[in-house]
């Protein structure tokens, strides 16, 4: 199996230079919107060493992050909800990968991106249509990856290398170097020929060590143990006391470090052999040099050991610890969940409560009980997030219309309440039979103005008046432009929209938190946030004012189910999903008596909306309908 690895090494310069071309706008998406959450990042085997290196980008970059093994990240379970999840795989097929995608898309975190250095993966494959679930597929300039997966970690750190100088202003992205060179190693047949070797590193070159440790033990080249400088202080040197003669020291210096390695490494025995490698760059440039070093090391082991790194001969038993396939108990237990709607809505709606969960499964199920057992005459939805997602596949929107249109056309009343303006009508006009333009109702801008969709005058911008807030919001916002770290802009002012303004783009947490304290002293405004925007809106706003149309055509409130994706507070679905007959195909509000959330887990947004309208069966009385069990 495997490659010849000098080889191997021959090719990483094509490697390099088709990596720093490649698309990464998946990964930078990602990493914008994620920017402000707790990023878990999960990787085994060479995988594992990327997640360490992208670690440290993020590090650098000031997200919050950590570098796990598919066995830890289980350990994780009651952080994940509230977190984003990074998936890292070379070629997508091991069971580890596949078992992790699928707890973890379980736990319903904020974001799943996968990362797989192939195209087509059996992960790949697995993935969930939903708007929380990125897949970034990346097809090297080489037929496949080495036993040792050289070529898939160049790849992937050169990618989010380029991803992150994209995401973030720090100068440790910015990168002079043209291509990726291997450097020489005179020397250093001593301190690989000991049976021990001591790894010495600084926070640069931390990542680039552990894979370093991972391909030795890889490939059994040699026993090593990896230390920071300070950390061999504490204790860790006495090693070198009981295991002098058959003990050598590696130490990569980086800029940061040169001080503490030239104090530490001249208290040493002199019998104990010591190589020193002295990175020549800083930055991004110095990072990725010590991997040249950590490939070059490996190749010189090999040789030493007279062992081909990327073709050892595995033995049988060696494979078929590779295959386990494990249940882990929180793979059982979330299986036990995913059986029992009620338990599923509970362990949405519980956060970290659970020495309440009788109390919680008493709600859930009384409210569940009377969702099941009321007849229906119509149904509101949201827009973003249950019917629509700009940025995925038209197939379940097709299939939603397709079935909304038969609910039409037995009678049944239907509203979309949207933070959008006249764009929901366009995209409405294609999804709804002509027949029924004037049997569906929209209110547009969080319930700013409410007409049919067949009335092309609604809505009215010239009708009413810009309020006065609305232009001082505006005054303030030009004049702290300059301050704000992200990319953002304030929809709504051109136009004078009247309805609302809607700040647009990737907000940082401190932008946001920013201009929410700034709003907060106007007392007439409120702001709700959808999956694509930050929306100021007139306390008169609200999407519930549907209602009032329906009223007036003699429909009361009760006899409509109504359905969103963001029913938690602050979210534009929040006063929507209050009260009873409220579902919520994504997140839940905390109150006991509304916004339940009873779909499989891992099926959310558009995916859970057509979960929900399969579900639904006509009354033997026209206009009617039921949900037949969730």
């Amino acid at each position: 199996m495997g490659k010849n690895f000098s080889k191997e090494l021959e090719t990483l310069d094509c490697i390099y230079e088709s990596a720093t071309e490649s698309d990464c706008k998946i990964v930078v998406g990602f990493l914008k919107k994620y920017f402000n959450n707790f990023i878990l990042l999960v990787g085994s085997g060479g995988s594992f060493s990327v997640a360490a290196a992208v670690e440290y980008f993020c590090i650098q970059a000031g997200i919050r992050a950590k570098c796990v093994t598919p066995l830890e990240v289980q350990q994780f379970k009651g952080q994940i909800k509230e977190s984003a999840v990074i998936i890292f795989s070379a070629g997508g097929k091991n069971t580890d990968s596949k078992n992790t995608y699928s707890f973890v898309s379980q736990l319903e975190p904020k974001g799943v991106l996968t990362v797989c250095m192939c195209l087509g993966s059996p992960l790949a494959k697995m993935q969930t249509k939903n708007n929380h679930n990125y897949l970034y597929e990346y097809k090297m300039p080489v037929y496949k990856d080495g036993y040792l997966a050289v070529e898939s970690l160049l790849s992937s750190i050169v990618i989010f290398a380029k991803a992150f100088s994209e995401v973030t202003s720090n100068k440790f992205f910015n990168s002079d170097l043209k291509k990726f060179v291997l450097p020489s190693l005179p020397d250093i047949s001593e301190v690989l020929q000991k049976n021990s070797i001591i790894i010495l590193y600084g926070g640069l070159t931390q990542a680039a060590v552990i894979d370093l440790e991972s391909k030795f033990g890889e490939a059994a080249l040699g026993n090593v143990q990896l230390l920071n400088f300070r950390n061999f202080a504490h204790g860790r040197h006495y090693w070198l006391s009981r295991y002098a003669a058959n003990t050598s020291i590696i130490a990569f210096i980086d800029y940061d470090s040169n001080e503490l390695a030239e104090k530490t490494l001249k208290l040493l025995p002199e019998n104990i052999p010591v190589y020193k490698i002295e990175l020549q760059h800083e930055g991004i440039d110095g990072f990725l040099e010590t991997y040249g070093y950590v490939f070059k090391i490996v190749e010189s082991a090999g040789i030493i050991n007279g062992i081909d790194p990327g073709k050892p001969k595995i033995n049988e038993y060696g494979k078929k610890l590779y295959h386990l396939n494990v249940k882990s108990k929180g793979a059982e237990w979330l299986k036990n969940i995913n059986k029992d709607p009620i338990a599923r809505s509970v362990f949405r709606k519980m956060q970290d409560s659970f020495n309440s969960y009788p109390k919680y499964y008493e709600y859930a199920k009384s409210y569940y009980t009377h969702l099941m057992s009321t007849s229906y005459k119509g149904i509101i939805f949201d827009y973003d997030g249950t019917l629509h997602d700009k940025s995925g596949s038209s197939i379940l929107e097709n299939e939603i219309f397709q079935i909304i249109n038969e609910l039409l056309d037995k009678g049944i009343a239907v509203g979309i309440a949207t933070g959008r303006g006249k764009s929901v009508r366009r995209g409405l006009a294609k999804a709804i039979s002509s027949n029924h333009y004037d049997d569906v109702v929209i209110a547009y801008y969080n319930g700013g103005c409410v007409g049919t969709l067949r009335d092309e005058e609604i809505p009215d911008k010239e009708s009413i008046a810009v309020p006065n807030e609305f232009l001082e919001i505006v005054h303030y916002f030009n004049s702290i432009r300059e301050q704000l770290s992200t990319e953002i802009k304030l929809d709504g002012v051109e136009d004078k929209n009247p309805y609302q303004l809607s700040v647009i783009g990737e907000i940082s947490r401190g932008d946001k938190n920013l201009l929410l304290e700034f709003l907060d002293q106007f007392k007439t405004v409120k702001i709700v946030e959808s999956s694509h925007s930050l929306d100021i809106i007139p306390l008169s706003s609200c999407k519930n004012n549907i209602f009032d149309y329906f009223e007036k055509k003699g429909c009361k409130k009760r006899e409509f189910l109504k359905v969103g994706d963001s029913g938690q507070l602050g979210g534009n679905d929040f006063e929507l999903l209050q009260g009873e007959n409220s579902l919520s195909v994504d997140y839940v509000s905390n109150s006991l008596i509304s916004c339940w959330n009873f779909m499989p887990l891992g099926v959310r947004g558009l995916e859970a909306t057509l979960y929900l309208l399969k579900k639904i069966t006509s009354q033997n009385r026209l206009g009617e309908f039921n949900i037949g069990g969730l």
